[in-house]
């Protein structure tokens, strides 16, 4: 069989497999029509609630309430909604439950809600679904799972991304801070504060930043770092009042002026009170505290009153706190402050009556604090377990999700193992079929380019051989006349550095003759010039320092860096300018200023120029 022959068969061949290729590829296309067909229907079918719901979530603060009502409105048809839109109902609807202060104490639903959102949802919506439900268990009073829940919040936050919100996650820290105050973590407390502002700061919200930063104050006041105390608050006031929140910048000043009184620096505690009551809003227009939760503050004035020795107005003060505040502590810091009011005047029957009545009202405090502290004792307890027990599902839901993984990866595996082995064996079908002919076009398309080459190799041989003897004749020509002209150069530098050694030579003479004998002898204007070409050729660093100040320099001046750059001593120097030494000195104390812009003696000026001119070698 001729190879015609073979090349003919093998291209029928090869157009027969192509022709079963192309069905095999219009069956794939249609299969994938009929996919994208489906997707399409479905998504033209499904309603428009998942639309609703993120319209609803992005309303701003100011719509709460409207928010509310249309989510009660949308829930009326919640039979109709999918799982997911169920749970993202829930989620919003927490949301602007807790913005608009409403009691969420059903905490199963917010369970359900965390765990959808644990397996589907973003890490925006994770760390809100676990906000939320710890303030469910706030609502409840269960500070422990509260923590748990923030503190999980906290760590599914996804800060890397671009549009995160930080805002949000410094709100979380100033819960997690409220948690630590009220269980008397107070370093704790300090951390999550600065966490909060830091977190406000990223988020761009500078009245956020400013209110946690005025937080730490608190902290710092249970830890009697008074000092911090009253830095924080001097530091956000202005900032506050900038913003034109004074009603914040007045409630951030209260442990302030109570670090201020303890410290019997009254006239700087009057100012702050002053404006605390002035600005806080806590006060109506008779000077009345409006906020029975706020009568505390009764004691604070009343040991200012007392500090001022205005027995009366304190007096006043604590009776008042009494009158108003049913809370143990305040009654207890009344008696105390009764007690030591009288104790200051002398009156022994108030003194005994009102020692009575605050040992009697210390001793049920001591006992409400001993019952707090066994409490807080079990509610750290619990904490620990909830921990343990948060940490041991975590570890089970990441290995069941780890197994899922595992599956589905073995799953692909399988798939794509028969899939790969299928498209094998029709590969090498067809690479059978096809080898043969593609053999015999390449092997008759290398002997033609072999031939092409071949011929045009035998021609570039002819053509170099002589281009080649013609380019060696001019490079030896050409090596001539560099090496004559180097010669030449080389001849030409000696013979100039020879004449200038000798005139370097004969100027260093005559200047040395000229400063030994300054009566018979003196320079010449062309004799400066010399010397100034001499620097320039020996010292160019010098010269060119030189004249980058000469316009600083007087005539004199620039004669004295000459000859100071040629090595000639002073007492030389002053005898061929017919100067004291004491004025070479001066002069030379100058140019360390000029040249060099330091200051100092003649001395580090010779060692300025002496290190100049190691330089030039």
């Amino acid at each position: 069989m001729t190879i015609e022959k073979k090349g003919y068969i093998m291209q029928k061949m090869r157009t027969k497999d192509w022709t079963g290729r192309k069905s095999s590829y219009r069956i794939l296309a249609d299969i994938i029509i009929l996919l994208l067909l489906t997707v399409s229907t479905s998504c033209n079918d499904k309603s428009n609630t998942e639309e609703i719901l993120k319209r609803i979530s992005e309303a701003g603060d100011s719509c709460i309430s409207d928010a509310l009502n249309e989510l009660d409105s949308l829930w009326a048809d919640s039979a109709s909604m999918s799982y997911s839109e169920r749970m993202k109902w829930h989620l919003i609807r927490s949301k602007y439950m807790n913005k608009a202060f409403i009691d969420m104490s059903d905490d199963s639903i917010m369970e359900d809600v965390a765990a959808y959102y644990d397996k589907n949802g973003s890490s925006e919506e994770k760390m809100m679904a676990h906000y939320l439900l710890g303030c469910t268990y706030r609502d409840k009073g269960d500070n422990p799972k509260t923590l748990q829940c923030y503190q999980d919040a906290v760590m599914l936050a996804d800060t890397s991304q671009s549009d995160f919100d930080y805002n949000q996650l410094s709100r979380i820290y100033s819960q997690i801070e409220w948690i630590y105050l009220e269980e008397g973590f107070y370093k704790e407390a300090l951390n999550a504060a600065e966490q909060a502002r830091d977190n406000a700061l990223l988020a761009h919200d500078t009245l956020l930043y400013w209110t946690y930063e005025s937080c730490r104050a608190n902290s710092f006041y249970q830890l009697c770092q008074y000092d911090s105390v009253l830095s924080v608050c001097k530091r956000v006031k202005p900032e506050l009042e900038r913003l034109n929140r004074s009603d914040v910048a007045a409630l951030a000043q209260s442990p302030a002026f109570n670090v201020l009184i303890e410290q019997k620096r009254y006239s700087d505690a009057k100012v702050l009170m002053d404006y605390y009551e002035r600005h806080s809003c806590l006060f109506d227009d008779y000077g009345e505290i409006k906020d029975v939760n706020k009568q505390s503050y009764l004691y604070t004035k009343g040991s200012y009153y007392m500090g001022m020795s205005m027995p009366d107005s304190a007096a006043w003060c604590f009776r008042r706190l009494l009158g108003k505040s049913g809370v143990l502590n305040d009654r207890v810091n009344a008696y105390r402050g009764l007690y030591e009011l009288y104790m200051k005047s002398g009156i022994t029957d108030s003194v005994m009556r009102y020692s009575r009545l605050y040992i009697d009202a210390s001793d049920s405090l001591a006992s409400s604090k001993a019952t707090e502290s066994m409490a807080r004792i079990s509610r750290l307890f619990e904490y620990e377990h909830y921990r343990k027990e948060a940490e041991q599902k975590r570890h089970e839901a990441t290995a069941a999700e780890t197994r899922n993984r595992w599956m589905m990866l073995a799953a692909c595996t399988g798939i794509a193992a028969i899939a790969a082995a299928f498209a094998l064996f029709r590969r090498r079908q067809r690479r059978r079929i096809s080898f043969l002919a593609d053999t015999y076009h390449d092997y008759a398309e290398r002997l033609k380019e072999t031939s092409r080459e071949l011929d045009m190799l035998k021609s570039i041989h002819e053509e170099s051989e002589s281009s080649l003897n013609a380019l060696l004749e001019e490079k030896a020509m050409e090596e001539e006349r560099l090496r004559n002209m180097v010669q030449a150069l080389e001849k030409k530098y000696n013979d100039t550095r020879q004449r200038q050694n000798i005139t370097e030579d004969r100027m260093i003479k005559l200047i040395t003759t000229v400063g030994e004998n300054p009566v018979r002898k003196k320079l010449k204007p062309t004799d400066w010039d010399n010397i100034q070409n001499i620097v320039k050729a020996k010292y160019p660093k010098c010269h060119s320092l030189l004249q980058s100040k000469i316009g600083d320099l007087s005539p004199a001046e620039i004669k004295i860096c000459c000859l100071s750059f040629l090595g000639i001593k002073p007492k030389l120097i002053s005898n061929i300018l017919h100067i004291s030494q004491q004025s070479v000195t001066n002069y030379r104390i100058r140019l360390l200023n000029k040249l060099f812009d330091t200051n100092g003696s003649a001395k580090e000026f010779d060692d300025r120029v002496e290190k100049l001119k190691q330089m030039e070698s």
